[in-house]
């Protein structure tokens, strides 16, 4: 399921933090940080959709989000978005349930990765992740 909700960004350059972008989710009385806007937006992101999820998980009814107007005249001075949460999504991102895959390489490649004690499974997924994310 796809779910809509606000975050507030604040900058607050004087913060001794590295990351001086606080960003706030008050639908879920929720807050997390980020180096620049754009993790700010992603992290807010990532944490709005870690909530959906668990909202779900525990059955719990998801809260109404708050009126974009009344959030930008509550926090005037900083950045008021919409960011989306898809459940659906993130659960198939984080979900670890190991695949069974066959494949063939060269005898050689092969001998040469076990006399050097290589994991496969572990070298085809960091492979594919850099490959793809």
């Amino acid at each position: 399921m796809k779910y809509t909700y606000p975050i507030v960004i604040t900058h607050e350059p004087d913060s001794s933090s590295k990351a001086p972008y606080i960003v706030r989710i008050p639908d879920f009385d929720a807050l997390t940080q980020g180096e620049s806007i754009t993790d700010a937006i992603e992290m807010g992101q990532d944490l709005l959709s870690i909530l959906v999820v668990q909202y779900e998980d525990e059955k719990r009814e998801l809260p109404e989000a708050s009126p974009f107007a009344d959030l930008s005249e509550q926090f005037r001075g900083s950045v008021v978005s919409l960011v989306i949460a898809d459940s659906d999504h993130y659960r198939q991102m984080h979900q670890s349930k190991p695949v069974k895959k066959t494949l063939a390489i060269p005898s050689w490649l092969n001998s040469r990765a076990e006399e050097a004690g290589i994991n496969f499974s572990q070298t085809l997924q960091d492979a594919l992740k850099a490959k793809l994310l």
